[in-house]
């Protein structure tokens, strides 16, 4: 797996590639912030950004499209809420989640985004 500072791939939408540059080297800092939730927060902050620049790049897709960005929002959203914190995760733990979490994201979102060019 790639660590959180192997460059990502492109998703040939500017504003969401800064975005997810921005993730990553969020990502990168994770496993060694003190004190975490500050740390998390930031995270969680850096993944809403992302799925507002996904959501401007598919104002003008179908239904389809924005139901699946906006079920993956909701899914984030209930784990952030739910587990994503201190209690939960030790700095490294959380990296190793954030960056896969990002790459699974990013599987899906680059695939969204190349049906609206």
């Amino acid at each position: 797996m790639p660590t959180a500072d192997t460059p990502l791939p492109t998703t040939g939408h500017a504003q969401v590639d800064a975005q997810l540059r921005a993730l990553q080297a969020c990502c990168a800092s994770l496993a060694e912030a003190q004190p975490l939730d500050p740390a998390i927060e930031a995270f969680k902050a850096q993944v809403r950004a992302l799925f507002d620049a996904e959501d401007t790049c598919l104002a003008d897709a179908d239904a389809a499209l924005r139901d699946e960005q906006q079920a993956e929002r909701e899914e984030f959203e209930a784990f952030a809420d739910e587990v994503l914190s201190a209690a939960h995760f030790d700095g490294a733990e959380l990296q190793r989640f954030a960056t896969a979490w990002c790459l699974g994201h990013l599987h899906g979102t680059a695939g969204r985004l190349r049906q609206v060019g």
